[in-house]
């Protein structure tokens, strides 16, 4: 079983180097914050997986996972997305 919340949108297109701070952030919540999953990036979204396997799985476990991902996400939120660099305007 996969669990994934989508945790926030990136710009589409362009130079990745101006999310370096934000994805040294994301390594550093895998290896030192992150219970259960990890974040990743997938297309233009930055994502928060869990896998789970299918044939030990009880409620507990999955009920675990899920509010373990659901705290991991809403307590990172705010500090994500203060490394989002924003557009300049002229």
């Amino acid at each position: 079983v996969v669990l994934r919340i989508k945790v926030m949108d990136l710009a589409p297109g362009g130079d990745d180097t101006r999310y370096t701070q934000l994805y040294r952030k994301l390594l550093e919540l895998n290896a030192t914050d992150i219970v259960h999953g990890s974040y990743g990036i997938e297309a233009e979204e930055v994502v928060l997986s869990d896998a789970l396997e299918l044939e030990t799985l009880d409620f507990g476990e999955l009920r675990s996972s899920y509010e373990s991902m659901l705290l991991a996400a809403s307590s990172h939120l705010p500090d994500l997305v203060g490394l989002i660099p924003v557009a300049q305007e002229g």
